[in-house]
C-alpha cells in the first residue's frame, strides 16, 4: 500500500482510500477531515532522508513502515476522531492524536501483508509475510496508545523492531535463525 512502485502520488490515493474504509467499516458517517498538506508531509517525509544506509530502496519492509507511522502519527493528518466506543480505552489522550495511532496501526498491520523480506545475513533469501499481523483488541489497543506520542527522530528503531516482532509472531518461518 505504501512505497509504491507508482510513486508517492499513488501512496496519498491509497492512504485516502484505506482510511475512508477504515471509518466506514466502523460505523463512521459522513465526512472525514483530512488535511491534504498533512499527509502529503508525511508521504514526502517518510521517502526522504529515510534513517538507514541506502535509504528506503535498501531497507526492510518494517523499517519502511515505521517511517510511515512515526511522521504520520507525529502530524496528525486525520482531523476526525474516531468514537470512543470504536476504540475501547485509550487514556486520556487528545482524541484527534489517538485516532491517528489507531489508523495508523491499522495501515501498518496492512501494509505489511504480503511484504517480501530479503535476507542477507549469511544466505541470501526472499521469505513473505504470508500472514497478516494479528493481535487481540487489548494488544492493538495498548500498541496504539504506545504509538500516540512518539516522534520520528527517536522512536523509529523502536517502532521498527516492534513491526518486525510482529510480523514474526504470525509468520515464525519468516525470521532470522536464532543463533
Amino acid at each position: 500500500m505504501l512505497f509504491s512502485d507508482r510513486g508517492s502520488s499513488q501512496d496519498g490515493t491509497n492512504l485516502l482510500v484505506f482510511v475512508a474504509q477504515y471509518y466506514e467499516d466502523i460505523g463512521v458517517d459522513g465526512v472525514i477531515d483530512i488535511d491534504g498538506a498533512k499527509l502529503a508531509s508525511a508521504i514526502r517525509l517518510m521517502y526522504e532522508d529515510f534513517p538507514y544506509p541506502g535509504g528506503a530502496d535498501n531497507a526492510s519492509p518494517f523499517k519502511k513502515i515505521s517511517q510511515f507511522v512515526c511522521y504520520f502519527v507525529a502530524l496528525k493528518p486525520i482531523g476526525t476522531p474516531l468514537p470512543d466506543w470504536a476504540l475501547g480505552d485509550l487514556g486520556s489522550h487528545d482524541p484527534v492524536a489517538r485516532s491517528n495511532a489507531v489508523v495508523a496501526l491499522a495501515i501498518a498491520i496492512k501494509s505489511l501483508e504480503g511484504a517480501t523480506l530479503k535476507w542477507h545475513n549469511g544466505e541470501s533469501r526472499t521469505v513473505t509475510l504470508a500472514n497478516r499481523i494479528s493481535l487481540s483488541r487489548h494488544s492493538f489497543v495498548d500498541i496504539a496508545d504506545a504509538l500516540t506520542n512518539i516522534s520520528p527522530v527517536t522512536a523509529f528503531k523502536l517502532v521498527s523492531v516492534l513491526f518486525e516482532q510482529m510480523a514474526y509472531k504470525t509468520n515464525p518461518d519468516c525470521q532470522y535463525p536464532i543463533d
